[in-house]
């Protein structure tokens, strides 16, 4: 029988070995532990390596990819910009071109549409009608047509030529008789015909001028007589023995003749037939005029270079609003300023009779030509009408004989307008503001004190 001394020996024995055994699996399991630590640490950091070079090749593909699309769209770009320059230029190019050829266009119309008469100021005058008329009609004449004119004159109101000797033929202006006067009188040597020719461009028939005229030259031993009515208008005569003839069967005949005219002939008629062409037309409509024509076909060219035009008139207004506003003189407590379409105006308050009545300086930019105007204004003209006298006297007392260089007087009754100083530039000069200001400086300075003098003394006149 095993003692309990041998048991308990025996029992710590086997625990001494179970716990080397423990201890030595822990060991084991602590170096497995630790190896699978180190291989675990190992796979993280080749992972880790591994998803950085991933992660920094993909930053450099992007980078690329991003400077590859930049690149492409900087290229686009800049394509589109130098389609867009070409596009600008060419539409700037046709916008020329076409402007250049209305202004060939309007030239030639010009041309044509230019006559002496209009030069003259002598298109509706109705005496320069009849004394042209009258040197046509006479077979012995100048013009070298011999009687082709008056034959196809009588054809036109349906008289047969071949009855006529025409080398008898004279013509007379101006003719007084007891109650009239006629225009012009065709008649023969032989005594067999007389024409009589009432002229007529725009006014009326005077109170039983056709009756007059008929009962002082009717009857005068003539076989044969013919009394026209010559109208630019159709109007029938009052008297019924007077034939209407109209001035289109005139141009008629004229553009016949141009014909086989020749010399200083042919270019008489052709500004003669230029004259009637304008007169008959401002009376009745036959189609669009050649103006009217090109109008259309260059409106949308005309149109986007007014707007231009406007807007850089705008825009030009506006910086010389603001340039004004910074002159040394500029006090907005004294001075008044008003931008409109086209012009600026300035003012002061010792400048005006009332809020309705005084005087103004405008800064007017033409339309027609590259230029501004400075001007001194008096509204309304009732106004400037009574000031006119006071002011032209201060001025000639104070800048006697030659007035200030290039301002235009315009002291003439019912004028608003007192004196004008104009100031043309070039389009492509940039000096413009600068011209501007230093003539409205010298305006201001000569005229502030003659403008306040005038309107006190016009108020003490009251």
């Amino acid at each position: 029988m095993i003692s309990s001394k041998e048991i308990r020996h025996n029992l710590l024995e086997m625990y001494s070995k179970i716990e080397a055994i423990r201890n030595h699996d822990n060991l084991k399991t602590s170096k497995a532990l630790e190896s699978l630590k180190k291989e675990l640490d190992q796979i993280r950091k080749n992972e880790s390596d591994q998803i950085k070079k991933k992660l920094h090749n993909l930053v450099i593909n992007l980078s690329s990819i991003r400077e590859k699309e930049q690149c492409g769209i900087r290229k686009r770009l800049q394509g589109l910009s130098y389609n867009l320059s070409l596009i600008r230029n060419k539409e700037v190019d046709d916008c020329r071109r076409e402007l250049q050829s209305l202004s060939v266009n309007l030239s030639l119309i010009r041309r044509k549409e230019f006559s002496f008469m209009k030069v003259f100021g002598l298109e509706n005058n109705e005496l320069v009608h009849s004394c042209v008329l009258a040197w046509l009609l006479d077979p012995l004449e100048s013009h070298n047509l011999g009687s082709l004119f008056v034959e196809r004159f009588l054809l036109k109101m349906g008289l047969k030529v071949d009855e006529f000797d025409f080398s008898k033929f004279h013509v007379e202006r101006e003719i007084s008789s007891d109650k009239s006067r006629l225009d012009i009188r065709i008649f023969d040597s032989n005594g067999k015909f007389q024409c009589i020719i009432e002229n007529k461009i725009w006014s009326s028939e005077g109170n039983d001028q056709t009756k007059r005229l008929y009962s002082d030259f009717h009857g005068k031993s003539y076989e044969r007589e013919l009394f026209i009515f010559l109208t630019l208008n159709k109007k029938q005569p009052d008297d019924k023995h007077f034939v209407m003839m109209n001035y289109e069967q005139i141009l008629q005949i004229l553009a016949e003749l141009w014909e086989v005219s020749v010399g200083d002939t042919r270019f008489l008629i052709k500004h003669y037939s230029n004259t009637l062409e304008r007169l008959i037309m401002a009376e009745k409509f036959e189609g669009f005029s050649e103006r009217t024509q090109l109008y259309y076909q260059y409106y949308k060219d005309t149109t986007e270079v007014n707007k231009a035009f406007i807007k850089d008139r705008e825009l030009l207004l506006k910086t010389l609003e603001a340039a004004v506003k910074e002159t040394k003189w500029w006090d907005e407590n004294v001075w008044k300023l008003q931008r409109g379409g086209g012009d600026i105006d300035l003012w002061k308050d010792s400048w005006r009779l009332n809020k309705d009545e005084g005087l103004y300086i405008q800064l007017y930019m033409y339309t027609e030509s590259p230029g501004f105007a400075i001007r001194i204004w008096g509204e309304p003209s009732a106004f400037a009408t009574k000031l006119m006298p006071i002011f032209k006297k201060l001025i000639d007392k104070k800048y006697p004989g030659k007035m200030a260089a290039g301002l235009i007087k315009r002291f003439t009754s019912g004028v608003s307008r007192f004196l004008e100083k104009e100031i043309i530039f070039s389009l492509t000069e940039k000096t413009q503001l600068k011209k501007m200001l230093e003539n409205l400086d010298n305006i201001i300075e000569l005229f502030d004190e003659t403008m306040i003098k005038s309107i006190n003394e016009l108020k003490q006149n009251k």
